[in-house]
């Protein structure tokens, strides 16, 4: 009989420790998830291309702001690859 007990015992110590060690894993997990989420950026473009103009600025160059949002094409390339497809670099900014 006491060994029935000690055995008994044993199994609800393992699923104890079970059960606190997979909780603790979802919860990690779910830490894990939602920070990445609130921590995301996203990246920023290498240059802003004026498709209308055939120009291509730096993000910050004034011009950009002035430029009308439906010619505004944000570019994720080098400034090689922006020339490439027929772009110039602005007069203002000389990106």
């Amino acid at each position: 009989m006491e060994k029935k007990k000690a055995i008994t015992g044993l199994l609800i110590i393992i699923l104890i420790i079970a059960g606190i060690s997979f909780l603790g894993f979802r919860a990690l997990m779910q830490g894990t998830s939602s920070n990445s989420s609130k921590d995301y950026t996203p990246p920023t473009p290498t240059y802003v291309l004026n498709t209308y103009r055939k120009k291509f600025h730096y993000p910050t160059c004034a011009s950009v702001a002035q430029m009308n949002p439906e010619n505004r094409q944000n570019f994720y390339g080098t400034r090689e690859e922006a020339i490439a497809q027929g772009y110039s670099p602005c007069g203002n900014c000389q990106p």
